[in-house]
Order: C-alpha cells, then sequence, then structure tokens
C-alpha cells in the first residue's frame, strides 16, 4: 500500500500536472481534428512535441545543475503549463496548436526532467526504489484522473455547450490544475537538495522509466543520443547482443508509437465514436498500466524475463489488428466493450515490456556503463516516438489505419528477431536495484 508522507507531499505537485498531461493527451489530438487536421496532421503535432522535448530536456538538466536550482525550474515549468492550457484554449488553427504543444513540451520538462534528481538527491539509496514507485503511483493515478475528467466533462459539457466552448473550458480546466501543481511546488517542494549530479547520474538515468504508454514524463536525461562522439564511444564498449537488443527497441517502440497516435483519429473519423467515449477507451487502457504495473514483476519473475518480454511483443502483433474484429458486431455497444477489452490487454503487455527490457538491459550492461547505456536505451525510445509519430500519421493517412497496424506489426516483428540475437542472461527480477 503506497503511503505519501510530509517528506514526499511535494509528489501531489506532480500528481495535479498530470491531471492536465493525461486528460491533454487525447485532448489534443481530438482538437486537431476539430481544426480540420488529418492523420498526418495529428502525427505532426505529437512528432513536434516530443522533438522539442528531447533538446530541452538537456537545457533545463544543464541550467539547473550550474545553478544549482531545483525548486525554481520546476516551478516555473508548472507556471509554463498552466500558460499552455491558456494558450491552447485561444487557438483556432492547426498551426498554432502545434507551436502551442511545442511550447508546452519546453515548459512539461523543465518540471519532469528533474523529478528523479530531486528523489535519488534527498533520500538515502536504500530507499530509492520504494520512493521512485511511489512517485510513480502518483503520477500514474493523477494521468488516469485527468483521462476520467475529459470522460466526464466531454460527455457533460456537449449538453450545456458548442463544440468550441466544450474544448474551451476543458483546456481552461488544465490550466487551472497546473495552476495548483504551481502553487503546491511552490509551498511542498524542498528548497535545497545536494547537488551532486555527476555521482548520481547513472542511478537517474536508469531510473528515468516511463510509467504509462502515452506518459508525458520522458526520460530525466538524453546525455549521449546527442552527443555523437560519446554515443560511438559507449556503443564499441558494449557487447554485440546489446546492440542488438537497442535495435530491437528502435524497432519495438517505432511500432508502438505508429499504432497509438492515429488512434484516436480512427476512432473519431472511420468508427464515429464521440468524444466521451475515445477517453474512457484510453481510460481502460491506462487502467491497465496502474493495475499491472506492480504485478509485472510476478509475471517475469513466473516466466522468466526473456520469455515474458517476448509473449508480450508477440501479443501486440496479434492485439494491434485485432482491434478491426470488434467491428464485426453490428451493435455500437458490442464494438466498444470488443475494443475496450483489447487496449486493456495492450496496456497489460506494456507493463511486462517496460519493466523487462530494463532488467534486461541491466543484465547485459556492466555497472560502469549502466549510465551510459541507459541514456542510450531512454533517447532511442524519445527518437522512436518522433519516427513513430510522423510514420503512423501519415501511413493511416495515404494507406488508412489498418496500414498503420500492419506496418506496426512488421516493425515489432523485426523486434523479435533482434531480440533474439541478444545474450539470453539469468532471469532476475530484482537485478537492476542490486547494482548500485
Amino acid at each position: 500500500m503506497y503511503t505519501v508522507d510530509s517528506e514526499q507531499s511535494w509528489f501531489y505537485a506532480y500528481g495535479l500536472a498530470n491531471i492536465a498531461a493525461g486528460g491533454s493527451s487525447i485532448l489534443l489530438p481530438l482538437y486537431a481534428l476539430h481544426l480540420g487536421a488529418d492523420a498526418g496532421g495529428v502525427g505532426l503535432l505529437a512528432a513536434a512535441a516530443s522533438v522539442v522535448s528531447i533538446p530541452a530536456s538537456i537545457l533545463w538538466g544543464n541550467l539547473s545543475d550550474r545553478w544549482k536550482v531545483r525548486k525554481l525550474f520546476i516551478a516555473l515549468g508548472f507556471l509554463g503549463i498552466s500558460a499552455s492550457f491558456v494558450l491552447m484554449a485561444l487557438t483556432k488553427s492547426l498551426f498554432w496548436l502545434i507551436l502551442v504543444n511545442g511550447f508546452f513540451s519546453l515548459w512539461w520538462i523543465a518540471s519532469a526532467s528533474l523529478a528523479t534528481v530531486m528523489i535519488i538527491e534527498r533520500e538515502e539509496k536504500v530507499h530509492w526504489e520504494s520512493k521512485i514507485a511511489l512517485f510513480n503511483f502518483v503520477v500514474s493515478l493523477g494521468w488516469l484522473m485527468g483521462l476520467v475528467i475529459g470522460f466526464g466533462w466531454s460527455g457533460f459539457s456537449t449538453s450545456l455547450f458548442t463544440k468550441e466552448l466544450s474544448f474551451l473550458s476543458l483546456f481552461l480546466l488544465f490550466g487551472f490544475v497546473s495552476s495548483g501543481a504551481f502553487i503546491v511546488s511552490v509551498l511542498l517542494i524542498p528548497e535545497k537538495s545536494k547537488f551532486n549530479i555527476k555521482s548520481i547520474r547513472a542511478p537517474i538515468l536508469v531510473r528515468g522509466a516511463l510509467t504509462t504508454e502515452r506518459f508525458r514524463y520522458l526520460p530525466s536525461r538524453i546525455y549521449f543520443i546527442l552527443s555523437p562522439g560519446k554515443l560511438v564511444s559507449t556503443l564499441k564498449k558494449v557487447s554485440p547482443e546489446l546492440n542488438y537488443f537497442l535495435v530491437s527497441v528502435v524497432l519495438s517502440f517505432t511500432g508502438f508509437a505508429i499504432f497509438f497516435v492515429p488512434l484516436p483519429v480512427w476512432l473519431k473519423e472511420s468508427l464515429e465514436l464521440s468524444d466521451d467515449v475515445i477517453f474512457f477507451l484510453f481510460i481502460i487502457n491506462a487502467l491497465a498500466n496502474t493495475i499491472f504495473n506492480n504485478r509485472a514483476g510476478s509475471i517475469i519473475k513466473n516466466l522468466g524475463n526473456t520469455k515474458a518480454v517476448v509473449l508480450s511483443l508477440i501479443s501486440r502483433i496479434i492485439l494491434f489488428p485485432a482491434i478491426f474484429i470488434p467491428l464485426v458486431f453490428k451493435a455500437t455497444t458490442l464494438t466498444i466493450v470488443g475494443i475496450g477489452v483489447v487496449l486493456f490487454l495492450i496496456g497489460i503487455s506494456w507493463t511486462v515490456i517496460n519493466i523487462g527490457n530494463s532488467v534486461f538491459l541491466a543484465n547485459l550492461t556492466s555497472t560502469k556503463l549502466k549510465g551510459q547505456v541507459f541514456g542510450i536505451y531512454n533517447g532511442a525510445i524519445g527518437l522512436s516516438g518522433v519516427f513513430g509519430a510522423l510514420m503512423g500519421g501519415f501511413i493511416a493517412k495515404f494507406s488508412g489505419y489498418l496500414g498503420s497496424l500492419i506496418c506496426a506489426s512488421l516493425l515489432i516483428t523485426g523486434g523479435i528477431v533482434f531480440f533474439s540475437k541478444s545474450a539470453r542472461p539469468k532471469d532476475k527480477p530484482d537485478q537492476i536495484t542490486n547494482n548500485f
């Protein structure tokens, strides 16, 4: 059972921010469609935000280290997020929505990139895992609550307002919640940290894992992916098996993004589902992430790490195209239930892949290189998101969503092939927590 004490009360600021981020993760593509975007435009919207986030992570991290300030950048980040939602409410074109979403991503990273740093700097090493798990629970719950708010407001507001006012009011609501995150951060985030960044850099990189697949909480630092010299130097020091694994990650995660980015477009335009139903379906997916995130370790322990990851990847090859199967039902309710079941199972597979990959990577990497390798791993995931968003959007635009699903499954198949070329490390789900 997770319990937040006074020392970790500042986690609530991130929980509030993730209410806004979770709700906006679906609100933004729906609003883009309202403004006249197609699948390609929605893909560009997602890709542009990811592109901004990568250099922003470097910028805020370096400024924070140089000026020895944490609280200021976190609070400013939340304030910038709040302002971004107000600007989104005033945006009337796709072009400006893309720019404002990039502005949002810039400020989001200002706060998100420092969360793991704050925990590791302030907590004793023996408490790192439990405190980061608690933090992840708080922000995942916030993300889920944001989707629930989007679901409730989309269904309720349409009976009172025009479509335009419904979007505007929800953006303003998330802006208000984000301002609450700013206030909580000012009141509760500790003023001082240890600022011993060199000694904690590797643990930060290793523990900067994602919890929810559509999570905006990106890797805390992406040093090596933007430095060709460091990247090449590190890759030369690792085994061929590890390089195969990283190729597998790029292929698989690109496939994941190709599936998810155009999904709201397909649900809206092809199935003609209402906004509240689309929010509901993503609630089901996020709920699976939340419920099974802590159970994934047991699944990995029972099946073995390698087998668990491979089976989860195979399940996605099957589940992604399977989202079309519920369409055989003429009744809309049965169709929605069927899609919900598929998305729930996809959410379960994510928890195993996310944790299993981290364990697999830790087992393949020496302690000395662990920080560098996890930096490359996190950077590869970030870049895969960019490529997958662009590919998914434009493949769906020109060949339909089925074409995106086929492309996603083919890329994941390629990921499994390269994964199979990796070494088979001993299946120790807890090894990642014992190497520091």
